[in-house]
């Protein structure tokens, strides 16, 4: 099992495969990058990938996974279903699952919406995806789970409001305070509630780095 040591006063080290692995400096910063911050945490992955890792027998490589879905004129919608195949266009996962032991460190969540995609068809080749900023949308909340842990409490929606600029990068985007880990071969389940039933198509977006493992 991995071991968290004392370095110095101000830094910590993880034990790996019998390697010391050091925290980066920038850990916990708007100026680390997701690829640092997932290397904080190798301790949270299974301890054979977790070696893989540090011995470079697995890389650490930018990833992103995507689903959309058509509300429905409904009021609760989960963005990502058991019955998922992978299909380009709609989403990058089977099973709402990541393949056996393959961890992804999500640093952002982009929510984007299409007025004009109320089918599958149409949101699979949608172009007009912009930020949400109907009231009705506005106003719905979310949540995340993985399994039956809750990786995002339910919130506003509010914060996926923001259009592309130098500040907020990607439109409709969010960053995390505290990337969070997801684990293989566990449902992602990110659920969204509306006030009222609404049409058209989400897309979420989760934006880090993953083992190619």
């Amino acid at each position: 099992m991995a071991k968290t040591v004392n370095v110095n006063a101000s830094e910590q080290a993880t034990v790996i495969g019998g390697k010391l692995v050091k925290k980066h400096g920038s850990v916990g910063t708007y100026d680390s990058s997701a690829k640092v911050e997932f290397e904080s945490r190798l301790a949270l992955l299974d301890e054979a990938v977790a070696k893989a890792v540090v011995n470079g027998n697995l890389k650490i490589v930018d990833y992103e996974i995507y689903s959309t879905k058509c509300l429905s004129e409904s009021t609760t919608v989960e963005l990502m279903e058991s019955a998922d195949q992978k299909k380009v266009g709609l989403r990058n996962l089977n099973k709402r699952q990541l393949e056996a032991n393959t961890y992804a460190g999500i640093q952002f969540i982009q929510i984007l919406y299409s007025e004009s995609s109320d089918t599958e068809d149409k949101a699979r080749v949608a172009t007009d995806w912009k930020p949400i900023s109907d009231s009705l949308l506005r106003n719905g909340e979310l949540e995340i789970k993985q399994g039956d842990k809750i990786i995002y409490p339910r919130n506003s929606m509010e914060c996926f409001c923001t259009k592309a600029d130098a500040q907020h990068g990607l439109q409709g985007m969010k960053r995390l305070e505290n990337m969070k880990i997801l684990v293989p071969l566990t449902d992602i389940v990110p659920t969204l509630w509306l006030p009222a039933a609404a049409k058209g198509a989400i897309k979420i977006v989760f934006k880090g780095v993953k083992n190619n493992g």
